[in-house]
């Protein structure tokens, strides 16, 4: 329902009908129109869609019109901001023999406005029949008050829609609308872009946002970036490395074999690593043993870690640091803050094969992942650099300890990446993986795009698997994603880093913040943009 394309003047402007004879024959053809109901058209904005449109009149001079899109999902709809009345507003062209209604433009509104905007509506419209025939009409739109029409359609026609008994639905796929070539970069909604997104959601204290992307179908309509930030500078995105260390879980799942057995996410740690539970007195190494990958990613594993335990300097330290208590064996959401156990599942798989295809964390995702979104700028952090980040809490987000790059990964002591937190990004990367994710799994639309990671592991990724006590309230999380509305799913890192996804608008938000109090109130921002309805970044 995004109005767009291609404008043409109002020029020669056709003479009031009411002055010429025509005005009958218009008339006519308006009742017509009336009495035909619903019609339709096909291919509006960019996800193609067909929309109804239909003039109502409770009286001879309280006539409106309106129109929604019939997308699945979509919210896109609009109405005129007063009624009218038609022999006002209706110009005959003896010429062609052809009605305008509207011919100076008649305001639109969404439903959710109580009024037009003031100077002018956001949206106006004219609409164009012939004086003998109701069986189309050739809708036209305007932004500038009627001074001007665009079209989206090729040749500069304008959209034509008919009675919806005449009515084809729109063949066209609308599967990958909105996908975007990730090896590029976003394009800009420069209309968007002139209004700040400060004055788009309601006034909060938001000092300690430090920079914001929003993007719908896949391009940049909405930025924020704090005067003291620079944009391009990487940032600790925290426990958000959770929420995408699952693409290279997913990946490896679809592609790979574990001695010789194909993967699966109910392989145990026992299965992954038969000879590192070595501590045979530990009462909890047979529990631990049993611990599988799918309740990693849903923290169900039982297992259990706070600030205070360490994510593990080696395998054995990573299977034996966190906690198993007493309510373990419920298999209920347990959080566990950070732990490196996926880092070296990673590791093994990849192993499995020969050992000149091992690759650790950030070397798999380099090699298999980050190249299909043009993410080439990989920084090195060194051995130990996890744990010097997490000695400074007031300053735990600095990368400086890392080489330059859009992407780097904080390491243990043994130079493994944290499964749990420690990656580092521009918010540009930020909102990349989210479109990825928004795309399926896609790089670019169409055969020529590579399918990144499975669309199967998004679908799973975002299937509510259990329902944690955490910031989002009682709603459900995934593989390491939580869900805020039925539409709407994100991956939280302390202090607000944060890429949400909402698949019904199209839209990504990538926020990164200071590490702030309690209360996250990231989360509400995060939210205020979500609110925002299809159709308000223009």
């Amino acid at each position: 329902g995004d109005k767009g394309g291609k404008t043409k003047s109002k020029t020669n402007k056709a003479h009031k009908a009411s002055k010429y004879v025509g005005l009958e024959n218009c008339l006519t053809a308006y009742q017509a129109i009336l009495s035909n109901g619903n019609y339709k058209y096909s291919g509006a904005g960019v996800c193609l869609d067909d929309i109804a449109v239909k003039l109502t009149c409770k009286s001879s001079s309280k006539c409106s019109y309106a129109e929604h899109s019939l997308h699945p999902g979509s919210t896109y709809a609009m109405e005129t901001c007063a009624t009218f009345v038609p022999s006002d507003e209706i110009v005959y062209d003896a010429g062609s023999g052809t009605c305008t209604l509207g011919a100076e433009g008649i305001d639109l509104k969404s439903p959710r406005e109580s009024s037009c905007r003031v100077p002018t509506a956001q949206l106006s419209f004219k609409m164009t029949f012939d004086a003998m025939d109701s069986s189309r009409v050739h809708i036209d739109f305007s932004r500038n008050g009627g001074d001007t029409f665009y079209t989206e359609e090729e040749g500069d026609s304008t959209r034509v829609a008919v009675p919806e008994s005449l009515f084809e639905r729109s063949l066209q796929d609308q599967g990958e609308c909105g996908f975007v070539d990730l090896s590029k970069d976003f394009e800009r909604v420069e209309t968007a872009l002139a209004q700040p997104l400060a004055e788009r959601i309601p006034p909060r204290d938001n000092a300690f946002v430090r920079a914001v992307l929003v993007l719908e179908n896949g391009k940049i309509v909405g930025k924020y970036v704090r005067a003291d930030v620079n944009v391009d500078d990487p940032r600790a995105v925290h426990s958000t490395t959770k929420g995408l260390i699952s693409l290279a879980i997913g990946k490896l799942i679809a592609e790979g074999r574990l001695h010789g057995v194909p993967l699966r996410l109910d392989m145990s740690l026992e299965e992954i690593f038969p000879l590192n539970f070595l501590d045979l007195l530990d009462p909890t190494t047979d529990f631990r043993k049993r611990v599988t990958i799918r309740e990693l990613l849903t923290m169900t594993s039982g297992l259990r870690g706070d600030l205070s335990t360490p994510p593990g300097d080696s395998l054995p330290e990573a299977l034996y640091s966190p906690i198993v208590h007493e309510d373990s064996a419920k298999k209920e959401y347990s959080y566990l803050m950070d732990n490196n156990i996926l880092s070296y599942v990673i590791y093994a798989i990849t192993c499995s094969k020969d050992l000149w295809h091992c690759k650790r964390p950030i070397q798999y995702f380099a090699g298999s992942i980050l190249p299909s979104l043009g993410v080439t700028g990989i920084g090195s952090c060194p051995a130990g650099s996890w744990n010097v980040a997490h000695e400074n809490w007031s300053d735990y987000g600095n990368t400086d300890a890392c080489s330059d790059g859009e992407f780097a990964w904080f390491t243990n002591e043994e130079g493994f990446e944290g499964a749990t937190s420690g990656m580092t990004m521009t918010v540009n990367v930020m909102a990349k993986l989210g479109q990825l994710y928004l795309q399926g799994g896609k790089s670019a639309p169409g055969p020529g795009g590579e399918q990144v990671v499975p669309e199967s592991w998004i679908d799973q990724t975002w299937t509510p698997h259990v329902k944690p006590p955490t910031i989002v309230g009682d709603n459900a999380g995934g593989f390491f994603w939580y869900q805020l509305d039925k539409d709407t799913w994100f991956s939280y890192g302390l202090g607000g880093q944060i890429i949400a996804v909402n698949r019904r608008l199209n839209r990504v938000v990538a926020m990164q913040s200071d590490l702030v109090g309690e209360g996250c109130p990231s989360i509400h921002v995060m939210r205020d943009i979500m609110k925002l309805n299809e159709g308000d970044f223009k």
